[in-house]
């Protein structure tokens, strides 16, 4: 009776391995009931990703949300590269013509293959392209260097930028203007009245974004856009308080004091008054979005 009690859960166990290799291999099966179970690790998972493009001979950031398939983090970024940036005067490093052959990370370090495409006779844009892939991927806390490669080979053309051994981050090349707290809040802004609600969660400090996830900003973004939907800006008032700058914004309903536009609703409050706290983190001026 031990023998075939044994027996049953040496078998049990078997069976137990034998599932957990097929799931975890993205493998569907038949379960007895007909059935059909797919592995979860098939499934597309979404991360929040900084990209960086191409604009005036510098690199500029655009956060966007990309799904991540097959839990290959690294070459699902590399695509999304590809794919562009959403700002049609931001350059891609990529070129429509250019071939992905592989990403892979090692030891910190990303191997970025690509066909021979991705060679370009100017220099300058050669170095700005491999610094977009590399500054991008090295927002990953897994990769410190970056190693391009053409068709899986270290390039070797003395006449281009030298690109033969794995690179830095370079952070001296990204776009940053001198923005004052009103600046700053006028882009915010302005980038939720465009429904770009990813460069708004840009503007914000690092801190609020330990608190508030870029979902949860969007939900409360897409509230704002539609409350101040027929109001006209009247106004952008700083003060300084113990350290940070409070922006106070006034909205006017249009068609109201001398607004251009009819009053698209008469029950609608006549004005709107917001303020917004801004601090400097590193040098810059970012919103203050969350109330610590």
């Amino acid at each position: 009776m031990m023998k075939r009690l044994f027996s049953v859960i040496v078998l049990m166990l078997l069976f137990s391995i034998v599932f957990l290799f097929i799931s975890g291999n993205g493998i569907t099966y038949k379960s007895s009931d007909d059935m059909t179970v797919i592995s979860p690790y098939s499934q597309g998972l979404s991360q929040l990703s900084r990209l960086y493009f191409i604009y005036e001979g510098q690199l500029i950031s655009e956060t966007r949300t990309i799904i991540i398939e097959k839990l290959e983090t690294e070459l699902s970024i590399v695509q999304e590269l590809k794919k562009g940036s959403k700002i049609k005067t931001y350059g891609s490093p990529i070129g429509l013509d250019t071939d992905i052959l592989s990403v892979n990370t090692t030891d910190r370090i990303c191997y970025v293959s690509f066909s021979r495409e991705f060679i370009v006779d100017d220099p300058q844009i050669m170095y700005l392209n491999a610094m977009s892939i590399v500054n991008t991927l090295t927002e990953l806390e897994a990769v410190d260097y970056v190693q391009i490669l053409v068709d899986g080979k270290r390039l070797d053309v003395t006449n281009l930028v030298d690109l033969s051994e794995p690179i830095g981050r370079n952070t001296t090349m990204v776009q940053t203007k001198e923005l004052t707290p009103k600046d700053i809040v006028k882009k915010f802004l302005e980038h939720i009245s465009l429904g770009r609600y990813d460069l708004a969660y840009d503007l914000i400090d690092s801190r609020s974004k330990q608190y508030v996830n870029f979902d949860d900003f969007r939900e409360a973004m897409i509230l704002l856009r539609n409350d101040i939907k027929g109001y006209a800006q009247r106004y952008i008032f700083a003060r300084r308080e113990k350290g940070e700058y409070i922006i106070q914004v006034k909205y006017i309903l249009r068609g109201f004091e001398g607004t251009e536009d009819i009053i698209l609703d008469s029950e609608s409050p006549l004005e709107l008054t917001f303020s917004w706290p801004v601090v400097e983190e590193k040098g810059i001026w970012k919103i203050l979005y969350y109330d610590f």
